[in-house]
């Protein structure tokens, strides 16, 4: 089952300004992902490993498509909906 790792940065003030999704057709493809991207960068690598993120691992229908319009749907921010609800 398609999977996608929330994973939210907390700061030292304890606010979160930073998220990353990591996706994957399964949990193991995306903690790789996770893991390759924290190897690289020098701001989630120490945090992830100092346990300075809250993970939330969600189950998906589907791989979002690499699609702009697919991917505005995707995350429900399609703008044809929102003009739907204000009118």
């Amino acid at each position: 089952m398609p999977i996608a790792i929330h994973s939210f940065l907390v700061d030292e003030d304890g606010e979160i300004s930073i998220c990353h999704t990591f996706y994957g057709a399964t949990t193991t493809q995306a903690k790789e992902a996770q893991a390759a991207h924290a190897k690289d960068c020098p701001h989630y690598g120490p945090a992830l490993k100092a346990g300075q993120t809250i993970d939330i691992v969600e189950e998906l229908d589907e791989l979002p498509m690499a699609d702009e319009e697919q991917l505005l749907e995707f995350l429900e921010l399609d703008d044809d909906e929102e003009e739907e609800d204000e009118g």
